[in-house]
């Protein structure tokens, strides 16, 4: 089971689906990863957020399930469907974790599979494209010696012709990527983790940058003073060439405004076990407020986090009882979750897990779910117009959803 993840002017849309996708199991390795090793909390330059911030626990009902006109397909390769971007109402596109990717230009109709170069056994952990023809996709290899970091191999592809050619513009070992955007053609980001030899093996923050359309790529990881042992980045939101925003696995925001040299903390994440896996971060509209999530899936629990920090720095926690695949944002208060529930076990059947996608118009404070799947998991979120939502699963799942 996996989960995991372009802006347009729309209605009231003002923040679209960070919707490339990571695996699940990858999301939960990396949490339980982080059981044996202290969070760092240590903040930069600014004063953080005090102790004390209120944990809600947010509600969810179903009773909007029927307003939700939806339409299903399975596409005929049943992969784990993890990414999802749309452009307009016809353009989009689908990455899969065993790695394919997908392309449709009449909105979803059809969709055509594409198999870019990527070695073997690797898989896609992060896709990113600029426009309907230029976009990369981030792969990675697992080391098959858990002592071996070096084991551990990524790269980086281009396009520059709808998925027609593909160019390897990076590689590196003992690293993993697990987010890939761009903030135009010239300047991206991608962000992850990398795996040192320290006694034992132990992971640390991994950070790199091109301003050159990918030519090259600058290593900016001992900028920040969080590089230290059990930590690393799952997300990143790049506002312009030079105004970047982290999220650490833990839950720390990073933000940087002149091109990584330079990093201000702005936000934690409190009073969270260690299984707790931040893995999406949106930036919202209003001047400076951003939305972080993820959750936990684990044999010490399950559950899911949604932290929103406003403008004024003050934060909020809520709690749902969902992990949270993917986050979008419509407005500053409207928001779509994707991810998955846990169905209680009865006398005669073991516990299940159900794709779910809720909806909040309050900010996070209560949910109604407006689908629900037979699938395991719903693992990504896009919005294609003012009425669409976009959503991709496991088993081939895309769905489309209607905004009533």
């Amino acid at each position: 089971m996996k989960t995991q993840n372009s802006t347009f002017a729309c209605r009231s849309i003002v923040v679209l689906s960070l919707s490339i996708g990571l695996s699940s199991v990858a999301c939960k390795n990396h949490a339980e990863s982080t059981a044996s090793n202290p969070k760092e909390r240590t903040a930069q330059s600014a004063p953080l957020p005090q102790q004390g911030i209120p944990t809600v626990e947010s509600k969810i009902r179903d009773d909007d399930l029927l307003l939700w006109k939806s339409r299903e397909r399975l596409l005929p390769n049943q992969e784990s469907l993890t990414g999802i971007q749309f452009f307009d109402q016809n353009n989009g596109w689908i990455a899969t974790h065993e790695g394919s990717v997908y392309r449709t230009t009449d909105g979803g109709n059809r969709w055509q599979r594409i198999k870019p170069p990527i070695p073997n056994e690797a898989y896609i952990s992060s896709f990113f494209f600029t426009n309907i023809s230029d976009g990369w996709i981030a792969c990675g290899l697992k080391s098959s010696d858990v002592l071996e970091p070096r084991g551990n191999k990524v790269w980086l592809f281009r396009t520059k012709d709808s998925g027609r050619t593909w160019t390897l513009q990076y590689q590196n070992e003992a690293v993993q990527l697990l987010r890939l955007r761009f903030a135009n053609e010239q300047e991206g980001w991608a962000v992850g983790t990398q795996f040192v030899m320290r006694d034992t093996l132990q992971t640390v923050p991994f950070l790199i940058r091109t301003i050159d359309e990918g030519a090259n790529w600058i290593n900016l990881s001992g900028n920040l003073s969080i590089t230290r042992p059990g930590n690393g980045f799952t997300d990143v939101y790049a506002d312009s060439s030079s105004d970047a925003t982290l999220l650490a696995w833990n839950g720390d925001i990073f933000r940087t405004v002149n091109g990584g040299q330079d990093w201000q903390q702005v936000a934690v994440l409190h009073n969270e076990p260690e299984q707790t896996y931040m893995g999406h971060l949106v930036k919202l509209s209003n001047g400076g407020g951003m939305l972080a999530a993820g959750g936990a899936d684990s044999l010490e629990g399950f559950w899911g986090v949604l932290t929103r920090r406003d403008p004024d720095g003050r934060v909020k926690q809520y709690r749902v009882n969902c992990y949270i695949s993917d986050l979008v944002a419509i407005s500053d208060t409207t928001l779509l979750i994707s991810g998955h529930i846990i169905l209680p076990a009865s006398r005669f059947t073991t516990a299940q897990r159900q794709g779910v996608i809720l909806h909040s118009s309050d900010g996070g404070q209560t949910w109604s779910t407006v689908y629900r799947s037979a699938v395991s998991s719903l693992n990504a979120l896009a919005v294609s117009d003012a009425c669409t939502v976009w959503a991709v699963g496991e088993n081939g799942l895309v769905l489309n959803l209607n905004i009533p």
